[in-house]
């Protein structure tokens, strides 16, 4: 089932199936999509276009919501910025900073995870992070990918084969 729904400033779409519900909420440039899992296991995640100009977005959205996982991409901060400086209590964080790019993880405290760090990818053009989860007695493997709209197709092609070596290490 899907719904849409717009106005002036504001855009939600849901995606339903029987396992899980994809929303996307457009509101002027911040785009913050969510999904949640059966048993309400829930993972937020957005585009954030500048992790230090909206952490306290970021801040009030996870204080206000309690996802288990927000996953943010073009953090835009620089690989020698200090993790600790983004830090929300109640959270762990992992992080990929590369200036103009980028990505961060916030895993909730209670949350079983190991973040697979043989399976990211830090690719000039293609990023990505990978932990698994474990919820209940089900594991969740779980990969947030940035790449760049820049990006030429060479870099896209490598990314894509990065990808694919990752899920089949995951499969094996």
């Amino acid at each position: 089932m899907m719904r849409h729904i717009t106005d002036h400033h504001l855009t939600i779409s849901t995606i339903k199936t029987s396992t899980w519900t994809c929303t996307s909420v457009s509101e002027n440039c911040f785009n913050l999509y969510f999904i949640v899992m059966s048993g309400n296991f829930r993972i937020d995640f957005c585009n954030v276009r500048g992790l230090r100009k909206f952490f306290f977005s970021v801040y009030a959205h996870i204080c206000f919501h309690r996802p288990d996982v927000f996953a943010l991409c073009e953090t835009q901060v620089s690989g020698d910025s200090d993790p600790q400086d983004f830090h929300i209590p109640g959270y762990h964080l992992l992080s990929l900073f590369i200036f103009h790019r980028g990505l961060i993880m916030y895993i909730r405290d209670n949350v079983v995870y190991q973040h697979q760090q043989h399976l990211d990818c830090n690719d000039a053009e293609f990023n990505s992070l990978w932990v698994k989860f474990k919820i209940r007695s089900h594991i969740l493997h779980f990969g947030f990918l940035y790449r760049s709209p820049n990006a030429e197709r060479e870099h896209t092609y490598n990314g894509f084969d990065a990808l694919s070596e990752s899920i089949t290490r995951i499969l094996e």
